[in-house]
């Protein structure tokens, strides 16, 4: 009880502290716009359903010539913000203040979703970082990855984006798959399959984390043999996947035949630009990682020392190094081959926020062998120093984000080692 307190009063503080900096973030221009743009299409769901009792109709949609719209955006985001929705619709409906569904209060209520949903991800990871390393690893690996990365830019920004509420659903699933193969039983593979189903109803490319389940503890053919020997003697397990993806999609499917008429679609052909894997034969890898337009390792330069760990890891068969470093490849291949590559200049580039639930695991390890190396204070200190570093930039950069400068044809990297020196300079 008292640990379950401790953890309680955490989330409290924690959720209390990135609710305040995003509303102060926000409170320049107007808090509602963090319903805008994409947070629109995931969020719109719930006021058309509830409120206007028409989902038919939703308004940042495609929209055909009988009237109707089509949502390309599938509602798992909306399930997850939902109790924080009714709750600020059940005050709204009391006060009368504003029964639209967008204003202040829902936004709002947004902004305390997505700090919830972090703030248990979060929590996951440090409970299975805890338990492969120590209590000090765990606490550093899960501060530096809120502080060091873009996941505080879209938890403070943008915090009505998907990529959140996903590293909620990845962190829950490596939690339950760890626990499944330590003691495999119904519970542990329920977790895992909730996670999982929840996590592919909010984005279908989220499907690649299946491999951390298929995959854990696989460093050799012969066990791969016994992985699929288990699963194929053992296949309640997957048929509960196969359930729990039914149950949760089947209301998007249904929404889906309602509009047009099919119970499986492409959502993103009902665009109004050509929006599907224009690149899949050329790749722009190389912009993703390296490009200017918010490409991701200038931005999230901590995750280049993730990666050196984990092709270390990867060489040396442990930590479930083989699994990430796939997971990971797949999702950088299909993010480069997106007609969008740069995701509209998605700050530290978005789609891979998600992925840190896993890539937090080499970076830990890392963490760990420079907290436990005997000696070495000043080479301590220098690795300190320059994580530190890390969280201060990022943090910085989140707050000298401009989308119109960034995002333009002239942003380049002169001008990105501008910002640079005008943050040092501030500092100075």
């Amino acid at each position: 009880m008292k640990k379950i307190k401790g953890i309680a009063f955490i989330g409290l503080v924690f959720c209390c502290f990135n609710v305040f900096l995003s509303a102060q973030y926000h409170s320049k221009g107007k808090i509602v716009n963090v319903i805008g743009s994409d947070a629109r299409g995931y969020y719109q769901y719930l006021p058309f359903f509830f409120i206007k009792q028409d989902i038919k109709r939703q308004d940042y949609t495609y929209h055909f010539d009988n009237g109707t719209s089509f949502n390309k955006y599938t509602y798992g985001v909306s399930l997850l913000q939902s109790p924080f929705f009714l709750i600020a619709y059940g005050y709204d409906s009391i006060v009368k203040q504003d029964l639209s569904g967008y204003g202040n209060l829902y936004a709002y209520s947004i902004i305390i979703a997505t700090s919830f949903y972090l703030f248990f991800g979060l929590l996951l990871t440090f409970l299975l970082m805890s338990k492969w390393f120590n209590i000090r690893t765990a606490w550093f690996s899960v501060i530096l990855l809120y502080g060091s990365t873009n996941m505080f830019f879209y938890s403070i920004v943008e915090p009505g984006a998907s990529h959140i509420y996903s590293f909620f659903c990845f962190s829950g699933f490596v939690y339950f798959v760890d626990r499944f193969y330590a003691s495999p039983n119904f519970k542990n593979n329920l977790g895992a399959a909730l996670f999982f189903a929840m996590a592919f109803l909010i984005r279908q490319t989220n499907a690649f984390i299946i491999l951390f389940l298929l995959l854990y503890n696989v460093y050799s053919l012969k066990d791969v043999v016994t992985r699929i020997r288990f699963f194929m003697k053992e296949y309640k397990y997957a048929i509960t996947y196969v359930i729990c993806i039914f149950i949760l999609f089947l209301p998007q499917m249904l929404y889906w035949k309602a509009l047009v008429n099919e119970y499986i679609v492409f959502a993103y052909k009902y665009s109004y630009s050509e929006e599907s894997f224009l690149y899949w034969k050329s790749p722009k890898i190389f912009e993703v990682l390296f490009g200017t337009s918010c490409s991701w390792l200038p931005y999230t330069p901590i995750m280049a020392i993730s990666l050196a760990s984990l092709f270390y890891l990867a060489f040396k068969k442990q930590y479930q190094a083989i699994p990430i470093l796939l997971i990971f490849l797949l999702a950088l291949y299909t993010c480069a081959s997106w007609w969008a590559y740069n995701f509209s200049c998605a700050f530290g580039y978005r789609p891979f926020v998600e992925y840190y639930s896993i890539l937090i695991i080499p970076l830990a390890y890392l963490i760990n062998s420079i907290l436990n190396m005997w000696g070495k204070t000043l080479l301590k200190s220098g690795f300190l120093i320059l994580f530190l570093m890390f969280v201060f930039l990022n943090v910085s950069m989140t707050y000298e984000f401009k989308w119109e400068m960034w995002c333009g044809p002239d942003w380049n990297y002169e001008k990105y080692y501008e910002m640079l020196s005008k943050i040092m300079r501030n500092v100075s």
